[in-house]
């Protein structure tokens, strides 16, 4: 009698456990998925918006998947500095969304921020910050991936040594 109630209980916990372990990861695939279907189809007036609306959700996303102080620098440092690198390789790397009226395009061709020959406008610090922002995103719900994995890892490792 309790000897095969001893072998079901390891069994029954590890079949637990690993779902409760990929819970988050789930998670941080819907949110990614989430975010990126909501920019796609909500009706923005300029990359500028979007940027900063991402920008104010990845704090929130980090809080709900990761909530550690490393997770949290890692993201900023890929984030700031992916966008350094891709915009200093290629500046013209996204192209801002076409203007719908004629109205609009003057209005954002008077918008320079520096005025250096229309270097810095709004449309550039937005598609800075989307750049940043989708770096951040994504090493947070892929660092939080990985790990899980990692966590995986280093079960079954520690299983087969004893």
């Amino acid at each position: 009698g309790t000897s095969s109630d001893e072998d079901e209980r390891p069994s029954s916990r590890s079949g637990s456990g690993m779902g409760a372990d990929w819970n988050p990861v789930v998670r941080s695939i819907g949110a990614f998925i989430g975010i990126a279907f909501a920019i796609r189809k909500l009706p923005w007036q300029s990359t500028l918006q979007v940027s900063l609306t991402l920008a104010l959700v990845n704090p929130v996303l980090w809080y709900l998947i990761d909530r550690s102080k490393p997770g949290f620098l890692l993201s900023t440092v890929v984030g700031l500095t992916g966008t350094a690198v891709l915009l200093g390789v290629n500046p013209e790397i996204v192209p801002p969304p076409a203007t719908p009226s004629p109205r609009a395009s003057t209005a954002t061709a008077t918008h320079d921020i520096l005025g250096v020959d229309g270097m810095i406008t709004n449309e550039t610090i937005g598609v800075g910050t989307w750049i940043a922002s989708v770096l951040f995103c994504s090493c947070v719900c892929f660092g939080n991936i990985g790990r899980r994995l990692a966590m995986g890892r280093s079960k079954r490792s520690s299983i087969t040594i004893q």
